[in-house]
């Protein structure tokens, strides 16, 4: 299989609570398999749920149907 690259970072700063919840989730649904594209948007979702705004800063560029793949 190909190899693919991915930047996940913020638009502006984020509190360490929102941004941990945000890392969590978004790798938790990697390691489960979920593409690039559903681990954002349930990691975006997560965070929102912890009631902080800055779930808007996440920027997640790469394939969206990428997944991890653990060698």
């Amino acid at each position: 299989k190909g190899q693919a690259g991915a930047f996940v970072g913020t638009l502006w700063s984020v509190g360490d609570v929102p941004a941990r919840v945000f890392t969590e989730t978004f790798y938790t649904q990697l390691l489960a398999g979920k593409t690039v594209a559903e681990a954002a948007v349930e990691a975006r979702e997560q965070a929102r749920a912890d009631g902080d705004a800055t779930w808007l800063a996440y920027a997640v560029y790469a394939h969206p149907h990428a997944t991890l793949s653990c060698q």
